[in-house]
């Protein structure tokens, strides 16, 4: 494959999908964590960070497969990102699901808690 750089958007640069994904990592390492009793409102807020964080990450990754297929990379390569990517969008649709978990728990508690009153 010919290499066809002119054509790669600069955010889908390594350099520039490094430091995106380096600010990711940082943010996640920086946020509070929950108290020692979360509500189910701080869990689901802290679910909801989570999903969108896999799906910032995700879209990085997809980034970097543009580069790697624009660019003439091995497929070991291309096949890499991929794999990252798939792995980002397996983890959102995960937190996605502990979102409505945790919704419909919090729902039922309240729920239980309005039949006892």
């Amino acid at each position: 494959m010919a290499d066809t750089t002119g054509r790669v958007r600069p955010e889908c640069t390594p350099e520039q999908v490094g430091t995106a994904v380096d600010a990711l990592y940082t943010e996640a390492r920086n946020r509070p964590r929950p108290e020692e009793t979360p509500s189910w409102e701080e869990l689901i807020e802290a679910a909801r960070w989570r999903m969108d964080w896999y799906e910032r990450l995700r879209v990085q990754w997809g980034r970097l497969g543009e580069w790697a297929l624009l660019t003439g990379q091995p497929h070991v390569v291309w096949r890499a990102v991929l794999d990252a990517e798939w792995l980002a969008s397996s983890r959102v649709l995960e937190a996605e699901a502990d979102v409505v978990q945790r919704q419909r728990a919090a729902a039922a508690k309240a729920a239980r808690a309005g039949a006892v009153a």
